[in-house]
């Protein structure tokens, strides 16, 4: 069962289910319409969660050009299909996706308003670019469409 498709969708699946472990903290801030669980867990889960949709956004694109190779070079595909490269290149998304996401880590916080605390990105402004429009395009940008 260790083919490189496999690798790949097995990848996948664990983006896509480490993601879904943070929607009962979602849930639980949407309920009581605050964050309750400290500065340090917001930062884990914001982080985590963006790291998980880029990572599922460059394996979706990984298995694309793995789908391409097979069908239009089957001759030559075996040498580059191995478990061995299969591993190495999932292992380079995860770690792409986590030095994306240095910026959430950096600018994610709590900041208390009055009896509720928001667990939220509080950017950086200049008289340029404020932060949440520069992220929005970088996010657009290496997320979207570079993969697309």
């Amino acid at each position: 069962m260790q083919t490189v498709t496999n690798m790949y969708i097995l990848n996948l699946a664990f983006a896509d289910d480490m993601y879904l472990f943070g929607l009962p903290l979602q849930l639980t801030t949407m309920i009581f319409h605050s964050w309750p669980l400290g500065r340090i867990m917001c930062k884990v889960y914001m982080t985590t969660t963006s790291i998980n949709q880029f990572t599922s956004s460059l394996l979706l694109t990984i298995m694309s050009a793995d789908r391409y190779v097979t069908v239009c070079h089957p001759i030559s595909s075996p040498i580059y299909r191995t478990p061995f490269i299969a591993k190495f290149i999932c292992l380079t998304a995860w770690i792409v996706s986590a030095l994306l996401m240095v910026p959430i880590y950096m600018y994610v916080s709590t900041l208390e308003q009055g009896e509720y605390i928001n667990c939220n990105f509080y950017w950086p402004e200049s008289s340029y670019m404020n932060g949440e429009m520069a992220f929005c395009l970088y996010a657009f940008t290496l997320g979207f469409a570079v993969p697309l």
